[in-house]
């Protein structure tokens, strides 16, 4: 299981979003792992509710997903997508 985002995929930020994330605590450069991007995540929480029997966890915009529920790489490459639209806003 993939643990942290690749070098290539801190490359897609710039300047300034590596500088919040660097501002925010995250020294590590381009290896954020899953934990961290939790971590940098935690107050986009929106709440949990239960979706046809399942529990999932919504994020502010409006997207919602279960950890429980991805395989491999895709739970580490979902957090990513989040952290990377929340640096756009």
């Amino acid at each position: 299981m993939k643990q942290h985002i690749t070098l290539q995929q801190w490359d897609e930020l710039s300047k300034e979003q590596k500088q919040i994330l660097w501002d925010s605590g995250f020294k590590n450069d381009w290896k954020m792992n899953i934990g961290q991007m939790i971590e940098f995540l935690g107050d986009s929480f929106n709440g949990y509710f239960i979706s046809d029997g399942k529990p999932k966890v919504q994020y502010w915009d409006g997207d919602d997903i279960d950890p429980k529920y991805f395989k491999g790489d895709e739970l580490c490459n979902i957090l990513w997508e989040k952290v990377k639209y929340k640096l756009k806003i």
